[in-house]
């Protein structure tokens, strides 16, 4: 078992991160094949309407690798799933009690699905990692989150960050076109009330802690 700070004791931390950067790598190649064989209208047609949370054909090509993906991880670890585009909570191992799991996954597989299948931006893959503290989760509990740029047919340079409580984050820049990537540490940022207010696509700092569920 593992004390982080003042939040309580958790399940021992497995290395989750290889795992999920595979999954996010399958994922941004599966999305840019997609944006590049099929055509805009096809990549927008409405799929189905989830209490208020469109779901087009491009957010589909996901599903699949992660359903896969998380069975896989369930022969190893106990862990709710919430992702968007799939019913949820999703308890794994199948049959097992949400409140019995160690750990709460958080996905989403194209944050920014609109500006992407219209190729006038990036969309991202976020995930992240918390101990499962039922409905009571916060987006502060995450202890390993990853994050992975889908990057536009033009573009052939693409980001991903990663990291882990107390071991810092780090990057990797990779290139569809050469299949090579390079990392290094990463220098985080203040939160800047000025950027926010000059690029509103940035995200803004939460008031209060925010629930996830």
């Amino acid at each position: 078992m593992t004390k982080l700070g003042n939040e309580g004791t958790v399940p021992s931390f497995p290395n989750f991160i290889p795992q999920l950067r595979g999954l996010h790598d399958r994922i941004r190649d599966a999305v840019v094949a997609a944006t590049e064989r099929q055509s805009q209208d096809e990549l927008a047609d409405i799929r189905r309407d989830d209490e208020g949370d469109t779901i087009y054909a491009i957010d589909v090509v996901s599903e699949e690798m992660l359903l896969e993906f998380f069975e896989g991880l369930s022969r190893e670890h106990s862990f709710v799933l919430i992702a968007e585009g799939l019913p949820g909570p999703m308890v794994f191992p199948r049959g097992n009690r949400e409140a019995s799991a160690d750990w709460r996954i958080i996905v989403d597989p194209i944050d920014g699905t609109r500006g992407l299948m219209y190729q006038k931006r990036s969309a991202w893959i976020l995930t992240g990692v918390a101990p499962n503290r039922g409905g009571g989760t916060l987006l502060q509990d995450i202890v390993a989150a990853v994050q992975t740029e889908i990057p536009l047919v033009k573009q052939h340079l693409s980001d991903q960050f990663w990291a882990t409580r107390g071991q810092g984050t780090r990057a990797e820049r990779y290139n569809r076109l050469t299949c090579n990537a390079a990392g290094s540490p990463v220098r985080i940022q203040h939160y800047c009330p000025w950027l926010c207010d000059h690029f509103p696509f940035l995200p803004r700092r939460t008031r209060g802690a925010r629930r996830y569920r």
